[in-house]
């Protein structure tokens, strides 16, 4: 009986950690880049299988974020958080819908979170991918 409770439990364990998105862990703690108004930041990077990097942004109400991303190959993306918002829950923008460019208007001053990854497939391969990604704030 002892041992039919830890196969479950394990079982259980595992399930829970198929179901939950590849990059929800992978991203690791996010990295604050400072952007000033009129002066874009760029950034040089890649991606990694499941393994991508997270920028923290801070952005005053009434601005505008931009964020556009190159790409040389493969099918890096990128999801932008509002303050307070984690990765899993609801992006204000999602590359996967948007495409490359994010354009967004500021309602709420704080500390935006932009995530890159790589579409599953490419993920599961462990692909390598290169990318630019240029981040602005216009009023």
């Amino acid at each position: 009986m002892r041992n039919l409770s830890r196969r479950v439990g394990l079982s259980a364990a595992l399930g829970f950690g198929l179901v939950m998105p590849p990059w929800s862990s992978a991203q690791g703690k996010p990295t604050a880049v400072t952007v000033r108004e009129g002066q874009p930041t760029v950034l040089n990077g890649k991606v990694q299988g499941y393994t991508g990097p997270s920028y923290l942004v801070h952005a005053e109400a009434g601005q505008k974020l931009q964020v556009s991303l190159q790409k040389l190959k493969g099918s890096t993306l990128f999801n932008v958080y509002a303050p307070g918002v984690e990765p899993g829950q609801d992006a204000i923008f999602r590359g996967d819908v948007g495409g490359d460019v994010a354009d967004l208007n500021v309602m709420q001053a704080g500390d935006y979170r932009i995530d890159l990854f790589q579409m599953r497939a490419s993920a599961r391969r462990g692909a390598v991918t290169n990318f630019t990604l240029k981040i602005a704030l216009q009023r």
